[in-house]
């Protein structure tokens, strides 16, 4: 896929993330859309790309909420690496993968930027943020998941290599 194009989804997914999200907030959860383009196009490409994406979408992230660099950077290339584990199953385009591969990725995200947040003395009630953000907000990626992946499946499909080697 080339380079600009990727760029500028995912910037956009970032700035969507900071601009729109916050309107889709139920009860206070948001989703979190960069985690749900990543993990849904490393499950589609591999750890590969989805390492790169997440790269690209967590430094866009971080520059657009104001952390510190590589505080979301970190969880989004650990999510792209892990979904990318699933894209050599069978089962990969069953319903249950993308659920199952972004409930793992929201946890693993959030306690990512949250050892980040600790490494640098910031108070972090773990627990707290557990019960409160991290698994409503895996709830509501769950639902997200099951729109964002067919659309991205499709663009992959769209921009596949279609000539035949012999």
């Amino acid at each position: 896929m080339n380079p600009y194009a990727v760029a500028a989804i995912l910037v956009g997914v970032a700035a969507a993330q900071a601009a729109i999200a916050p309107h889709l907030a139920i009860l206070g959860v948001r989703p979190n859309l960069p985690l749900l383009v990543v993990t849904a196009w490393g499950l589609l490409r591999g750890s590969g790309e989805g390492i790169w994406w997440g790269l690209g979408a967590g430094l866009a992230l971080d520059l657009f909420s104001g952390v510190p660099l590589g505080m979301f950077s970190g969880g989004l290339v650990l999510a792209g690496f892990i979904a990318g584990v699933g894209e050599r199953q069978v089962f990969r385009t069953h319903f249950l993968m993308p659920v199952l591969a972004i409930a793992v990725n929201t946890l693993l995200a959030n306690l990512a930027a949250m050892g980040a947040m600790k490494l640098l003395n910031w108070p972090v009630p773990i627990g707290a943020l557990m019960t409160t953000a991290v698994l409503p907000e895996m709830a509501y990626n769950i639902v997200g998941i099951l729109v964002v992946f067919p659309v991205l499946a499709w663009v992959s499909h769209r921009i596949e290599d279609r000539s035949v080697e012999l």
